[in-house]
C-alpha cells in the first residue's frame, strides 16, 4: 500500500509504498523483490492499519473530490482529509482494538501519502468531482470515466457504513457517516462541510 498510482509507477516516476508483515523475514524477501531506484519500500509490521489505509483512503478521496466539484480552495481541502485520516485512525482502533494499530503508520506512504494522491489523482476523486458537477449516476460516471476500472471508494464508503450501522455507531465517525450519504444522495454535498450536522441524526 503507498502512493504508488500505477500510470506513474510505470512511467518510472519516484514512487513508495509500505510492505507488511508481522514476521520482519518475510517482509525482507518482499523488499528486496520490488524495491528500486524509484519505487521505494518500507517494511512496516503495522498490517492491520496499512490494509485499513488502503480501503478507507478510497472514502475519504470521495470527499476530496466533492470539495473540489463545489469549487472550494485547498483549506477546505486539506481540513477535510486531515478529518478523514484521524477518522481512518479511530476507526482501526474502535474496530481492531487488539491489533495496536500504531499513530505512527499514519506518517507512512500507506497512510497521508496515498490518501493525497488518490484525493487528488485517483479514480475516486476524479469520479466525486464529475458526480457534483454532473449529477450522474455511479455506474454512469464509472463506465465514461474509468476505461475498464471500477470505483472503490463508494463500495468501501457503503460497507463501513453497514458495519457503523449494525453497532451503531454512525456519529462516532461523522465524516466517513456525510460521504457515504451524498454518495447515496440521501443529503446534498454541501453537507459535507457540516459533517457532523442534524443530518446524521
Amino acid at each position: 500500500m503507498g502512493a504508488n498510482i500505477a500510470s506513474n509507477v510505470a512511467q518510472g516516476q519516484f514512487s513508495e509504498a509500505n510492505i507488511a508483515f508481522q514476521n520482519k523475514e518475510d517482509g525482507e524477501k518482499w523488499f528486496h523483490l520490488f524495491n528500486n531506484s524509484y519505487f521505494r519500500i518500507k517494511v512496516i509490521d503495522d498490517l492491520c492499519l496499512q490494509q485499513l489505509c488502503g480501503t478507507l483512503k478510497n472514502v475519504i478521496a470521495l470527499g476530496g473530490g466533492f470539495v473540489d466539484g463545489l469549487g472550494y480552495g485547498e483549506n477546505t481541502k486539506a481540513a477535510i482529509l486531515r478529518i478523514g485520516l484521524e477518522e481512518m485512525y479511530e476507526f482501526a482502533k474502535w474496530y481492531f482494538p487488539d491489533r495496536n494499530c500504531k499513530l505512527e503508520t499514519l506518517l507512512e506512504s500507506c497512510g497521508v501519502a496515498d490518501l493525497i494522491a488518490t484525493a487528488y489523482g485517483g479514480r475516486n476523486h476524479k469520479c466525486a468531482v464529475e458526480f457534483v458537477k454532473t449529477g450522474k449516476d455511479w455506474a454512469t460516471i464509472e463506465s465514461e470515466l474509468l476505461n475498464g476500472q471500477k470505483l472503490q471508494g463508494t463500495v468501501a464508503a457503503n460497507e463501513v457504513h453497514k458495519l457503523l450501522e449494525i453497532r451503531h455507531e454512525t456519529k462516532r465517525f461523522p465524516m466517513m457517516t456525510t460521504i457515504y450519504l451524498i454518495a447515496e444522495k440521501k443529503v446534498p454535498v454541501e453537507a459535507i462541510l457540516n459533517y457532523n450536522g442534524d443530518h446524521l441524526q
